[in-house]
């Protein structure tokens, strides 16, 4: 069980900063587009934003009361998913949440986050969904779920946002298939 976050120069291979702090296991990782920022998700139910340049922790956002298991990012915006069935909307430069993402059927076991454009991209474990979500809007309380899609795999372990109006979702199990959507 590791709890830290290791960075490595990428061309020398030289270990540049162990991020400490998290009490839990490090679930995800998420990178600022643009700002030395990087926030990591952990079993002890908070998500970390650090400054990967210095190794500084800049804030610890705190909310989720399950653990925290997928981050995706965009400029302004570091979206959390947890397994208390909840999707967390957070500024890079607040402690506060900005939205809650509902319409998530039953138990949320959120497996997968992605961001691309003004598009986010939900994939929840249990019932294999992929939610597209409509982020355009500066506010987030704006932002609507445009539509779902339903994979047919036994289960369903990753997403991506790839463009040009297209979701990838990976399976496992007996799928053993990347499907491609447009949406």
């Amino acid at each position: 069980e590791n709890k830290t976050v290791r960075l490595w120069h990428a061309d020398s291979g030289a270990l540049r900063h162990t991020l400490e702090g998290h009490s839990g296991t490090v679930n995800a990782l998420a990178a600022h587009p643009a700002d030395a920022l990087l926030a990591s998700g952990s079993d002890d139910k908070s998500v970390r934003v650090w400054r990967w340049s210095s190794g500084a922790l800049v804030r610890t956002l705190a909310g989720h009361k399950g653990y925290v298991r997928a981050l995706a990012a965009s400029a302004a915006w570091l979206v959390s998913g947890s397994l208390d069935k909840r999707v967390r909307v957070w500024s890079w430069t607040s402690e506060a949440c900005a939205r809650v993402l509902d319409g998530f059927a039953g138990e949320l076991h959120l497996n997968s986050l992605a961001w691309r454009d003004s598009t986010l991209v939900t994939l929840e474990y249990d019932d294999k969904t992929v939610r597209v979500w409509d982020a355009s809007a500066a506010d987030p309380s704006a932002w609507s779920c445009v539509g779902s899609l339903a994979s047919k795999a036994s289960s369903a372990y990753g997403v991506a946002a790839v463009g040009g109006g297209r979701v990838a979702c990976a399976a496992a199990g007996d799928w053993k298939t990347i499907a491609v959507w447009g949406v």
